[in-house]
């Protein structure tokens, strides 16, 4: 399959980058093109994925004294990256029942970045 390089394209709505690739010729079948479609975004989980979970463990062993902070409410979005966020550093997500998000910051390694957490947030992404 002939296809273009990717232009990236940054979204000032959401903060996070998608790109675009074009054919340069038709796929041959649509399975052809069923698998070029699923496979952008199914790296781009796997790669989310990884990231988060090298970055939770990053960030258990670093002084978060150092790290930058991300709000709570961006971490609690995805149930994906929420869960293996709060899988590897026990109880960081929780907020008790009542108690407001607002303020609430999280020290987590750079590797966690908020797009790799927003990936899983389905109607983003």
């Amino acid at each position: 399959m002939n296809t273009t390089f990717p232009a990236f394209v940054p979204s000032l709505i959401t903060g996070t980058t998608s790109s675009v690739t074009t054919f340069k010729e038709p796929p041959k079948t649509k399975e052809a093109m069923f698998d070029f479609a699923v496979a952008g975004p199914l790296a781009g989980m796997v790669s989310s994925i990884i990231a988060i979970g090298i970055g939770s463990q990053l960030t258990a062993t670093s002084d978060p004294s150092t790290l930058p902070s991300l709000p709570i409410e961006i971490l609690r979005q995805s149930s994906v990256g929420g869960g293996i966020i709060d899988s590897v550093l026990k109880g960081s997500l929780y907020v008790p029942d009542g108690a407001t998000m607002t303020g609430i910051l999280i020290s987590l390694h750079p590797i966690v970045s908020p797009d790799a957490v927003i990936r899983f947030y389905p109607p983003i992404d």
